[in-house]
């Protein structure tokens, strides 16, 4: 139920050459938290899903509507 955001969470992580750990810093929450969203067992908060997406540079509409779908 939760893969799309898994997928699209590793994929940008690895696209910017980070590890979970170096993304788990930036957006304020220990390296377990974001194990758990990649791995799909937890999402991210809004406040934690707006740092994600500054720290990708994407827009929040673009995680929201993946974060949305999950829940239809």
């Amino acid at each position: 139920m939760t893969e799309p955001i898994k997928i699209t969470l590793k994929m940008l992580r690895v696209g910017a050459g980070l590890t979970q750990a170096q993304c788990a810093e930036k957006v304020g929450v220990d390296p377990k938290t974001w194990g758990f969203w990649e791995s799909g067992k937890s999402l991210p908060k809004m406040d934690k899903a707006v740092k994600i997406c500054k720290m990708f540079n994407i827009k929040l509409s673009e995680l929201v509507f993946i974060l949305t779908k999950l829940t239809v």
